[in-house]
Parts: structure tokens; sequence; C-alpha cells
């Protein structure tokens, strides 16, 4: 507004299509009218919005060009929501007709559709939001563990909520006693427990975008002997057994009695049950009696064994016996088990094997004979392992 004189002026700048209408000028006294009418520029959009795709926390720039510079009245959409200049909607002007929109630390969420207005012109574009590729910043590396421990895989994302699948070969893992998942922000780790043979391979931390893998060894725990063999003692003729137990089921275990490797037979009968080992020694014999050891690849285990033998009894007497002057007598006697030696005696007088007296022992029988002539008297056998135990008997001899 200026007034020079008698003259007063009123001056619109930007003029608007709001700015149309009836002015007045009033000197108090007298008053004098006007209308001012506004025409619509006919503005039009030389150069619209084009699509933008962005990774999740960028920015995304929006810039449409229009064919008047100076135009105040232009709004920008997103959706249906307006927009306006901030920290996170950077709105400006670019050499007056160019109208430029920049989105700061997108999120998932801000996608949609962005649109410029421009009086009655409009143009939109597509805000599409990816997410951010999961890296690791920490890959798996190899471990090497012992049967029966446990064996933990640690790996690091790029990003703290990033999820991650954990996979054994093919077969993707769920937790559970066996497989612990552990999260602490980006670090995630998971732990195999009571490590086995067969849980050896390569084990994978799957984040989508990329994959870390790693293999786990797992060395075999020596067969130890956990309960050793017990010295025994038996009888003869009787039933041994020998019993071992293990810290773990074993594949394979070598009997021996001395230094001689058993086997399994009509006298020797084995068995493997899990981490227990049985030696059964079926009629025990006094021969029998001796060191057994029971080995494994990494441990051994001795123990004794005692033969109690039994006494060797007369099963069948000696029988008196009359012959002729000049004949051949022969006694017998036979014993309850083979006997290793018997002593003759005639009356008190041991004999021995001559040409007047053959001997004999097969298995539990004794048979000695005189084929030349020689007196009657008293006969007796006597078992060498049970010196009490003879048989009697008279020989007469005729003339």
């Amino acid at each position: 507004m200026s007034q020079d004189g008698r003259a007063a002026r009123l001056v619109l700048h930007h003029l608007g299509l709001h700015d149309a209408g009836q002015y007045s000028c009033d000197t108090g006294h007298d008053v004098t009218t006007a209308r001012l009418n506004v025409t619509e520029r006919d503005i039009r959009i030389v150069r619209g919005l084009e699509d933008c795709e962005v990774f999740e926390n960028n920015s995304a720039t929006f810039s449409c060009e229009i064919s008047h510079a100076d135009v105040q009245e232009v709004e920008w959409w997103l959706d249906q929501s307006r927009l306006y200049h901030n920290e996170f909607n950077e709105i400006s002007v670019d050499g007056g007709k160019t109208h430029v929109l920049t989105l700061n630390n997108l999120t998932l969420q801000d996608g949609g559709c962005v649109t410029f207005k421009a009086g009655k012109q409009t143009s939109s574009a597509n805000l599409s939001i990816k997410v951010v590729p999961v890296k690791f910043v920490k890959r798996l590396e190899d471990v090497d563990c012992v049967e029966d421990g446990e064996a933990e895989f640690v790996c690091e994302v790029s990003q703290p909520s990033a999820p991650v699948t954990w996979h054994r070969g093919d077969r993707q893992l769920s937790p559970s006693q066996k497989y612990v998942m552990h999260r602490d922000g980006a670090v995630v780790s998971l732990v195999v427990t009571k490590l086995q043979p067969e849980d050896a391979g390569a084990y994978t931390c799957d984040a989508g975008h990329e994959a870390t893998s790693a293999n786990l060894c797992v060395q075999e725990a020596p067969v130890l002997i956990s309960e050793a063999l017990r010295d025994q003692e038996v009888e003869e003729s009787g039933t041994a057994t020998l019993r071992c137990r293990f810290s773990k089921p074993a594949a394979r275990v070598t009997w021996r009695k001395d230094s001689s490797v058993l086997h399994p037979s009509d006298k020797y009968e084995m068995k493997l049950e899990g981490n227990l080992a049985t030696l059964v020694i079926l009629n025990v014999q006094p021969e029998d009696a001796g060191s057994y050891n029971c080995e494994t690849e990494n441990d051994q285990t001795s123990g004794m064994l005692r033969v109690q033998e039994t006494p060797v009894l007369i099963s069948e007497v000696l029988q008196d016996q009359e012959v002729e002057e000049s004949g051949t007598a022969t006694l017998r006697c036979r014993f309850s088990k083979p006997a290793a030696r018997v002593t003759w005696r005639k009356d008190s007088s041991v004999l021995h094997p001559s040409d007047k007296y053959e001997m004999k022992l097969e298995g539990n029988m004794a048979i000695p004979s005189h084929p030349q002539r020689t007196a009657g008297g008293c006969w007796e056998a006597t078992s060498a392992r049970q010196k009490m135990i003879g048989t009697f008997a008279m020989l007469k001899i005729t003339g």
C-alpha cells in the first residue's frame, strides 16, 4: 500500500484464486469500490513422478517438474496422509519449477502411493520398501568335540531382529533337548548335546538371503572298563561265568586265557550285550584254571579262575580171584573219573611195571596183570590224587 499526494495505491503480489473479490478504498467521507478477477493459470506437469524402490532405513526422493515457476499451492501426499515439511519429510523447490520430496529413515510400513498436486494437476508414483539383506558379520566355524560332550556353533548377523533357521544337512532343526538354540541380539548359537558319532556332519545357519555352514567332528570316547573281572573258584565239572562291564557299549572284545585267544565253542560261550561282556566256561576241569583277560581296543581286565578238584572215588572195586599156578591173573578196578596215577601194592609192597607185572591206566580203569607164577596175597589199588581212596582184593593161587 502506498499514497503519493492525492493518489493511493494497493498492490497484490503472488495472486491466487482466493485473492479474487471486491476491494474498497475508504476516505472516511467517501468510498470507491472495484472488483478483482483472478484467472487461473494453465499449470501443467512437465515431468511426473517415478516409482521408487529402496531398502528400509534409507531415504527416497521424488521430484516433479511443472510448467510455471513460483507456484505456491502445491501438496504432497502419501496414500491418504498429507505431508508437511519436517525432519522426516523434506519438501523443497529446485529452480522454481521442480518440486522435490525426500522421505527419510523409511520403514517397511512407509511403502505406498506418493502423490504431487499442483492446481488441478496430479502425478503419482509407488514407493516400495525392501528388507535390508541379512549378512553374517561372524560366520560359523568347524567344531571338534568328544563323544558324550556338547558342541556349540556361534555366528553373528547384521540385524539383531533378523530371523534365522538351523539345519543339519537338508533337515531343519527345532528346539529340543538335543538341539538348544540361543539368541543374544545379533549373536545366535546352536548347542548340540549328548554327542554321538552319528551327530557328525555339516550344520547350517540360514538367514534367508545368506547362509553359513560348518562341520562337526565327533571323536569317539574310548571303551574303558567300568567293572573289572572278579576272581572265581568253582568245582570241577561245574560252570564258571566271568563278567565285566564297560563305560559304553563295545563293538568287539577279545577273551584270552593266559596268552591264548579264546573262541566260541562247546567249551566257551561268549556274550556281548550292550556294555556287558560275559564268558561262560562249561564243564570246568583242573586245566581250565588260570588267568582270564577281557580286552577292548583301549583297556583290559583280568581275573583268576581256581578249580576245586573232585576226589577220585572207587566206582568198581577189585574182585577176589583164584587162578591156577603159572596162569595169568587180571585185576581191574574203575574210578569215578580218570585218575592221573594209581599205585598198586601186594600186601604192603609197592609194585612197579616189570616182566612180571603189566599195569594199564585207561581213562578211569586201572588194570594190572601178572602172567607168570606168583604167590597169592592181598592186592591194593590207590589213587594218587586221593591217597586214602583204595580198593582191595585177594588173589589165591591153586597148584
